[in-house]
């Protein structure tokens, strides 16, 4: 056998304090340059790149879930920290540097006590251009949100939980395309049947990321794919 083609346990540890060593290096050089975080939901959004315990400590408490850009590396201390906590990873897709602002959307809240602030500004991070309507109650606050969705080239989103309610009334108004948001793959699915420009949510259980993602998914539909004859009945 050739020499050194056996790993011994003291070399394996040796290679795991030289990468998490490493990273950690590379971790502080970019923990300077970016070192954004929210918490919300039971969500630890982060925008490192090099996660390392530092970026973790004190932050854990009742998170159930770490979202990072895509790629992001964690160092195995990290990582263990997350796996004896039971911390699930998600990636995100971050947004282009320098894009422009591709996409308006109207904010609007009813009979709910969600706190949407982290998540306006996560949006507007994906270089969307926010404009948060006052909250005057379910019915006023639909008939406000559907009179900027029909003149074009807007989003609408609601945050309520009279989730129902909400998306019967909306629907009701010629040139809307209301749809609930259950889930990411439900609003993927519905948006491209329909081509949605209104968006209906209850927060309640969802997380930021899940909530950022919905919307996401709601602002990128194309318009004009769905089915002629839907087009022509629904506007």
């Amino acid at each position: 056998m050739a020499h050194g083609a056996t790993r011994t346990p003291e070399r394996t540890e040796i290679e795991r304090i030289v990468r998490e060593v490493l990273a950690e290096m590379a971790g502080s050089f970019a923990g300077r340059q970016i070192i954004k975080s929210s918490s919300v939901g039971g969500e630890l959004v982060l925008e490192n790149k090099v996660v390392s315990v530092a970026e973790l400590a004190d932050r854990l408490s009742g998170v159930t879930r770490v979202a990072v850009p895509r790629g992001a590396i964690f160092t195995p201390a990290a990582r263990d920290e997350l796996r004896k906590r039971n911390i699930a990873i998600a990636s995100r897709v971050s947004p282009v540097p320098g894009s422009a602002t591709s996409h308006t959307l109207v904010v609007g809240m009813a009979d709910t006590s969600y706190n949407p602030a982290a998540l306006v500004q996560m949006l507007g991070s994906d270089r969307m251009k926010i404009e948060r309507l006052p909250s005057v109650g379910l019915i006023n606050i639909v008939e406000e949100l559907c009179e900027h969705v029909t003149k074009g080239g807007t989003s609408g989103l609601l945050i309520t939980e009279q989730s129902a309610a909400a998306l019967c009334l909306a629907n009701r108004q010629r040139g809307v395309r209301a749809v609930l948001g259950q889930s990411v793959s439900a609003v993927r699915h519905a948006s491209a049947a329909v081509a949605a420009n209104f968006l209906v949510i209850d927060p309640t259980g969802k997380g930021l990321f899940e909530l950022r993602q919905m919307v996401r998914t709601l602002t990128q539909c194309k318009q004009n794919e769905y089915p002629p004859a839907l087009r022509q009945k629904l506007g």
